[in-house]
């Protein structure tokens, strides 16, 4: 499956720590399953449009200049 995590870094790169987790209790609609190319949190599958998310609690960042990436994973395809 394909699917996408959200995270961020507070040392400029060097290290990327992955936002939440399938139910996590501070999100909404946070991760629904796990990516097959790397068996961590994501969102996955087909959601038939946009759907809203959010994350209640970041107070880890409070004070730090912070930098977030999408990481995208992808399955092989094969049209037969």
């Amino acid at each position: 499956w394909d699917g996408v995590i959200l995270q961020y870094t507070i040392d400029n790169g060097i290290n990327w720590t992955t936002i939440g987790s399938v139910n996590d209790t501070n999100g909404v609609n946070w991760y629904n399953g796990t990516i097959n190319c790397s068996g961590v949190n994501a969102w996955n599958d087909n959601s038939n449009g946009w759907i809203f998310t959010q994350y209640k609690n970041l107070s880890v960042l409070n004070g730090n200049m912070v930098q977030l990436h999408f990481v995208f994973c992808s399955d092989v395809f094969y049209f037969l």
